[in-house]
């Protein structure tokens, strides 16, 4: 029988992953981009590994809400994780926790580009960046935005970020 994980040390041992993970991103050099934002590949295999000792489909998204909810990288914190299934529906999101449920399969980009559907296509493949436009919250502006999705091992999890250009710090 597996022991149960706790929800903070799951936090714990994955915002440590980041951390390690996170050491060229405060550089804000342009090349620096892809890799910081490529960190979502370290966070998956520990999600999933972390997950494996986890039968339960509402424990893991349980505990996979207290890790998103919680974790922030970048400077000024201005980067965040979301989850979504390869149904479209939004599980847990860093910023914007009221589109947890939601199904936001036919989300388009302000270009009109199927965002969610080119996210779980990325995935489906073992992930992958994709770019598209969206407008900054507290702009009215549209910016350019480098996106990576990536499969959580294991699960039928899709867990993703992004990041504006030009980057915040």
């Amino acid at each position: 029988m597996l022991r149960p994980v706790n929800g903070r040390m799951l936090v714990i041992a994955v915002l440590v992953m980041l951390l390690a993970a996170a050491g060229t991103m405060y550089a804000g050099d342009n090349a620096l981009r892809k890799d910081a934002v490529y960190m979502v590949h370290s966070t998956a295999l520990g999600l999933g590994g972390l997950l494996s000792k986890v039968e339960d489909r509402e424990t893991q998204l349980i505990l996979l809400k207290e890790f998103v909810h919680k974790s922030r990288f970048f400077p000024k914190d201005c980067g965040y994780f979301f989850i979504i299934n390869r149904e479209g529906v939004c599980l847990a999101h860093g910023t914007q926790p009221e589109m947890e449920g939601k199904t936001i399969l036919h989300t388009k980009d302000i270009e009109g580009a199927p965002l969610t559907q080119r996210m779980i296509e990325e995935a489906e493949t073992g992930g992958g960046f994709f770019e598209y436009m969206w407008q900054k919250p507290g702009s009215k502006k549209a910016f350019r935005k480098l996106g990576y999705v990536e499969p959580i091992p294991g699960t039928p999890y899709i867990i993703g970020t992004g990041v504006y250009f030009p980057t915040p710090w």
